[in-house]
């Protein structure tokens, strides 16, 4: 499709692009213009919704109703009306699956006119792949998750993360097996929980007060909180817990690996014992990853202590910071302590912070703002519903499924956004859901479910570009150092090749960059033919590396996805995080960097990737499933009930139907591209009403 022909169905669109898209906000207006009406797994039990009957669960939705009513009668708040179907099922899907719904999933829903099709799509989406993909992008978010951190890979972490949902595991055990977690990543995927803060067990602790007891302490790393009640010493308390924890490379903790260093150090030729080292680093890295205890391994307060409650360096005794006192019994490790502590019921900030955090997923807004600094005197806009959401999850026993299930099917979810913005500074008290733009994660796997088959079906890379084979490096953990030594020798020998192919190739480049600027063309063809053989050996040579050091991995081609680009998975099933440039970084996708540092402010270089973007010709390439649907269709009106229903969850009004058609009767093929593409650049499309 040529671009004028866009720019003849969005007349002045470059004018008006950056107010529509970015300076507007789509709660001044109404969103809609029509009236209200095959991955293989492995094979791990899956909890349903289904084991919890429905009634008992619309009991808990009604207590909260009923609280919430009874605020808005106090408050004197009006209720906002109830959505109607079209737009509650879009905000269903994009709420708990994270994309948009297919032409044929809301064809199948659209023809229910039973009151139970709501409460039944509920379970349908939470017991789907779908749930499993969107909120491992949030608990990626909010854990920080990459796919490779130095030698400690990720991708173990991120099935284990994956696992856990689809085990559908409480959270507290969730929690409390990250945090008591040891050995090798490829045995235990929890040990990625502490890999990802390597060598820095004071940030780790503060990390995971933030993220699971919603408390900044950071500050009190350093010296006594300016703006809370922690001191230093209190902080030094806490991280007094994990801090004998050793997650940095160790390569004399098993006996096979000291003795295959001790042979390296023992090599008299220099650059042999260098090539040596490289080479262990590479093909044995990760077997020096061990995550355990040292024992005896304490805390001290630093040296530049200043108060008076302690003196600088003195051995610091594990002590919790607020509820109950966790005193470290022998034979019980400080580290299972700590985190008995911390996911107990009675724990005064544990409970309150996941229901927080999961009321804010669902309606857009916290009961506390922000979910992650909580402090003493902090108050919650509703403080009995906060309490008794607490109660509720204790009750479901911190069955995460359960409890969306709770709220997904209040009648507070079911009513119409609340369109005025919201401002962070102000108490909030909301009568709906708060308005929201798609997550970028939301945006990439909405788009991709118009272009791909089966979208949630369809497996990634996670792993990025390297990739290990765990079977292989087990067996290397049980191997002798005599062993070990003949494997990184050959290694060795491979690399200082490579080097010396590397080393010639400089060479050669040098001497035809003068050959070029003397002029010798003859000279030049023959530096050009001993270059190109050079990068045949270099190749060779990497690629033998590569199979020695990657599985042996056959790729099976599924039918349903013939052509179609690899990349086009849905965000879960990419790199952690995708790199700079990509469409989830430049639509907000976090760096992994901090906690829940992702975002959904718009900005110009997304108008110009949704103009010009590559996806957009992929959404309508021949084996699109969106092109083969509207191709499908026997008439005009017919294929633009599809493109609506498709993109936007609802059928076009009368006036958008008569422009689309004026537009397919100036050409079919680019009317149909034109208005897509009209489509995906208004707020209706980008935002979850």
């Amino acid at each position: 499709m040529n671009q004028p022909a866009r720019f003849h169905f969005m007349s002045n669109w470059l004018v008006v692009a950056f107010w529509i898209f970015v300076a507007t906000p789509i709660y001044a207006q109404p969103a809609t213009s029509q009236p209200a009406r095959a991955r293989v797994n492995i094979p791990v039990p899956r909890h349903s919704v289904h084991e919890k009957p429905r009634s008992e669960i619309l009991v808990f939705s009604k207590r909260i109703d009923q609280m919430v009513r009874k605020f808005e009668g106090q408050q004197k708040l009006k209720p906002n009306p109830p959505a109607n179907d079209d737009i509650f099922v879009r905000r269903l899907y994009l709420s708990i699956i994270g994309r948009i719904p297919t032409y044929r999933e809301i064809s199948v829903y659209r023809k229910r006119h039973d009151v139970k099709r709501r409460m039944e799509l509920v379970d349908q989406l939470l017991d789907s792949d779908g749930y499993i993909s969107h909120w491992y992008n949030y608990f990626a978010d909010m854990l920080r998750i990459q796919s490779q951190r130095q030698q400690a890979q990720g991708k173990p972490y991120i099935t284990w993360m994956k696992q856990s949902l689809r085990q559908n595991k409480p959270y507290d055990q969730f929690v409390y097996q990250m945090l008591t977690a040891e050995g090798y990543i490829w045995n235990n995927g929890a040990v990625g929980y502490y890999q990802r803060d390597m060598g820095m067990p004071l940030d780790n602790m503060s990390n995971t007060t933030r993220t699971f007891l919603g408390t900044r302490i950071g500050c009190a790393q350093c010296h006594d909180h300016p703006f809370d009640v922690w001191t230093q010493r209190e902080y030094y308390e806490m991280a007094a817990y994990t801090y004998g924890l050793h997650t940095t490379a160790n390569n004399t903790r098993h006996a096979n690996m000291k003795k295959l260093y001790k042979m390296i150090r023992s090599e008299g030729d220099r650059s042999k014992r260098i090539f040596l080292q490289r080479a262990a680093r590479e093909v044995l890295g990760p077997l020096s990853y061990d995550l355990y205890d040292k024992p005896g391994h304490r805390l001290k307060l630093p040296h530049d202590y200043k108060y008076s409650d302690a003196k600088p360096k003195s051995l610091v005794t594990p002590a919790t910071m607020f509820g109950e006192l966790a005193p470290v019994e022998k034979p019980q490790s400080s580290r299972k302590t700590f985190s008995k502590w911390l996911t107990s019921p009675q724990n005064p900030r544990f409970t309150k912070v996941i229901v927080n955090r999961l009321w804010k997923q669902v309606f857009g807004v916290g009961l506390i703002e922000p979910v992650d600094n909580i402090k003493d005197h902090t108050k919650a806009t509703h403080p009995l519903l906060l309490d008794e959401l607490v109660r509720q999850m204790q009750v479901l026993e911190y069955d995460v499924k359960q409890f969306l299930r709770v709220l997904y099917n209040t009648r507070l979810f079911g009513r119409s956004v609340a369109r005025r913005q919201w401002d962070p500074t102000q108490k909030q008290v909301f009568t709906g859901p708060i308005l929201l733009r798609m997550t970028a994660n939301q945006w990439w796997d909405s788009m991709l479910t118009l272009s791909v088959v089966d979208l949630d079906e369809r497996p990634g890379n996670v792993a990025g570009w390297r990739r290990y084979d765990y079977d292989k490096l087990e067996a290397l953990r049980k191997a002798d150092g005599e062993t070990l030594y003949k494997i990184v020798a050959d290694a060795a020998v491979k690399m200082k090749v490579q080097s010396e192919y590397q080393g010639d190739l400089k060479e050669v480049q040098a001497k035809l960059n003068a050959a070029n600027k003397s002029g010798d063309k003859e000279e030049a063809q023959k530096l050009l033919a001993a270059r190109r053989e050079l990068w045949k050996k270099i190749q060779a040579q990497r690629n033998q590396v590569k199979k020695e050091v990657k599985p042996n991995e056959t790729e099976i081609i599924d039918p349903r996805w013939h052509k179609v680009p690899k990349n086009l998975v849905r965000a879960s099933e990419l790199r952690q995080p995708a790199p700079p440039g990509h469409f989830l970084r430049q639509f907000g996708q976090s760096d992994r960097e901090l906690i829940d540092h992702s975002y959904d402010d718009a900005s110009v270089p997304q108008i110009l990737t949704l103009i010009n973007g590559p996806l957009f010709n992929q959404l309508m390439r021949k084996n699109s499933l969106l092109v083969q649907e509207v191709d499908a269709a026997s008439s005009a009106p017919d294929k633009f009930r599809i493109i609506w229903l498709s993109m936007l969850g609802r059928l076009p009004t009368s006036s958008e139907m008569a422009l689309a058609l004026k537009e397919y009767k100036l050409s079919r093929t680019r009317g149909i591209a034109d208005v897509v593409w009209a489509l995906l650049n208004t707020r209706e499309f980008s935002f979850v009403q």
